[in-house]
């Protein structure tokens, strides 16, 4: 199986080779779904999943409001 992957691996760095054009085409998207991915797993496991181990009745929000200024600082808790 491995071999097979390292064949592969050869067959498609032949091909960038006599095809630059394509190689060039296709390293910009690949990047792309790369980083889109790696950013849609944190931000899948920060924001979108619940909190493990706890009640939503257990949890609060906390702010900061200073007199004459018209935004909040939020914090975790």
């Amino acid at each position: 199986m491995l071999s097979n992957l390292w064949s592969d691996v050869r067959y498609a760095l032949r091909t960038f080779r006599r095809n630059p054009g394509f190689a060039a085409a296709i390293a910009p998207i690949a990047l792309g779904v790369g980083i889109n991915t790696g950013i849609f797993s944190i931000l899948d496991a920060v924001a979108l999943q619940p909190v493990p181990g706890s009640n939503s009745n257990e949890l609060v929000s906390v702010y900061q409001q200073f007199r004459g200024v018209t935004e909040r600082r939020f914090g975790r808790a």
